[in-house]
């Protein structure tokens, strides 16, 4: 064993020609290709500058490194990021050699720095539920809370449409900044009609009347409250829909819907933003009642999560025996493309109010690098 090894930084380790694992040139030995923090190849053992190999214990500053490791190269765990955010593989160490011996998934990455390859992540748990029943026991409901036994499916956003925000009860309102005992004000994400990336919009309640948002929505993602009083949950039904004034509207109106108890809406379904990939993680389902034969639908095709259909697939289905909860299905990031919708539905074996469902998915969203 050499006395004295010093170890190649990455920043300057360029292997001259493309060699076998266990040879060595100037380079140095060579296993499986990972890439460093400037983006050129590495592998995973190091060698001096006299092309003898690295091994445990084996440094001249007396570091304790393996195989595989590097003093101050700053080698990562699987789909992590190094120091100055490039992708790289297998063992981390900080640029001060200090190992990190525990792989960090890119579920943890985008959490904690809302990033992925450089470019802006998110994850995005949607959630659905249905409680006040099913219009049919032979075809796909959507799992949304505001369907009843009177319709099946999502209600289409129409962006020349004026859209209102009210409640099912005078105590929530915002009532000029005094405020009532339940919820006060509502924070929508959403999706406009112009083609820009996903925006958040915000309303202040005005109890049983409708509070216009406006026009030149193309697709709702979710909403829940902001601001609320002493009660912690909305003390009545909250919907955005087509109706204005005071009148309770009718399902075929409504868009989102937080039902009173709550603080935000349970609609199961997204749409992937323009300059966006969307790869959704998992799903799971819980029925109550009778049995729920569940789907995870979305616009793609189901030999390419990257081209974009016009008609809704089976991403993925769970058959889910009255009350009972599914085990969490993983979908291995399948691929969704910009302006793709995904939703829950589901065919239940009776169609009455006693017969619920609720289920979610999580989904990373990724902004394309180059993205206005």
């Amino acid at each position: 064993m050499l006395t004295s090894l010093v170890i190649l930084a990455l920043t300057s380790f360029i292997p001259p020609a493309e060699v076998r694992p266990g040879q060595v040139d100037d380079g140095g030995v060579r296993g499986s290709l990972i890439y460093g923090t400037d983006r050129q190849k590495i592998y995973p053992l190091y060698v001096t500058d006299g092309g003898a190999a690295l091994v445990t214990g084996s440094t001249t500053n007396s570091d304790y490194v393996h195989a595989g490791q590097a003093h101050d190269a700053g080698m990562m765990g699987p789909l992590m990021h190094g120091t100055n955010g490039t992708h790289v593989w297998d063992i981390r160490t900080t640029d001060e050699g200090i190992l990190r011996t525990v792989s960090e998934p890119v579920e943890l990455y985008i959490a904690k720095d809302t990033m992925w390859d450089e470019t802006e992540a998110s994850i995005f748990s949607i959630q659905g539920k249905r409680t006040l029943g099913w219009n049919s026991t032979s075809v796909l409901g959507d799992v949304a809370q505001y369907l009843d036994t009177t319709q099946d499916l999502l209600t289409p956003v129409v962006p020349a449409s004026t859209y209102y925000i009210r409640s099912s009860n005078l105590n929530d309102s915002y009532d000029g900044g005094v405020g009532g005992t339940g919820a006060q004000q509502v924070r929508y994400v959403y999706l406009p009609a112009d083609g820009g990336y996903q925006q958040v919009g915000s309303a202040n309640l005005n109890g049983i009347t409708g509070v216009s948002i406006g026009a030149g929505y193309d697709f709702f993602q979710w909403a829940e409250v902001s601001k609320i009083g002493t009660s912690e949950v909305s003390l009545g039904n909250i919907t955005i829909s087509t109706t204005s004034g005071t009148g309770a509207p009718a399902t075929s109106t409504i868009v989102e819907y937080i039902a009173a108890g709550g603080n935000r809406s349970l609609s199961g379904r997204y749409k992937i933003p323009p300059y966006s990939m969307g790869y959704i993680m998992d799903w799971t389902g819980s029925a109550v009642g009778n049995d729920q034969d569940a789907r995870l639908r979305a616009t793609v095709f189901s030999d390419d999560g990257h081209q974009l259909s016009t008609v809704f697939h089976f991403v993925d289905t769970q058959y889910i025996i009255g009350n009972q909860t599914n085990f969490l299905s993983n979908l291995h990031y399948f691929g969704i493309p910009a302006g793709a919708e995904i939703k829950i539905s589901s065919i239940p074996t009776a169609a009455g109010a006693a017969n619920r469902m609720s289920s979610c998915f999580h989904i990373i969203v990724h902004k394309m690098s180059g993205a206005p």
